[in-house]
């Protein structure tokens, strides 16, 4: 029985915490991680069970939630992870959403770890390029 609308339906596991046979169906738990997504503005929000309160794993909940709510936990990310020069007040993002997007399975694959680490060590490369190009700017 789903704990939030008591109707008998199955049980999706999403939290390795909580008991057998307590849970919340499919359409409950859509509602439920696409609520929390939309409600966080500019934010990427730990999304906890509604059980018991424990963390679900971003490859578990995407699975529940339409392409639309991904896309905008995605740009959550690129608003979170933009830098601006305080010299030549040119903005980038530390992370590349457009190839998030391109590759909607990156919530769900296994590399995602490795290739954002990747895309975030380019990116501070080219800002300390950047940062250098600058300064050799404003001391001419």
């Amino acid at each position: 029985e789903c704990q939030v609308c008591f109707e008998n339906k199955l049980l999706p596991n999403i939290c390795s915490a909580c008991t057998s046979g307590r849970g919340v169906c499919a359409q409950c738990l859509k509602t439920y991680f696409t609520t929390a997504v939309n409600d966080a503005l500019y934010a990427m929000p730990v999304i906890k069970c509604p059980i018991c309160g424990g963390r679900v794993p971003t490859a578990v909940w995407a699975e529940f939630v339409e392409r639309e709510t991904r896309t905008r936990y995605l740009s959550n990310a690129t608003a979170l992870l933009s830098v601006r020069c305080p010299n030549c007040d040119e903005t980038t993002a530390l992370f590349n959403y457009r190839e998030a997007v391109r590759d909607d399975t990156s919530l769900s694959g296994g590399h995602e770890l490795s290739a954002a680490k990747l895309r975030v060590a380019r990116k501070r490369a080219e800002l300390h390029r950047e940062e250098l190009w600058c300064e050799l700017l404003s001391a001419r």
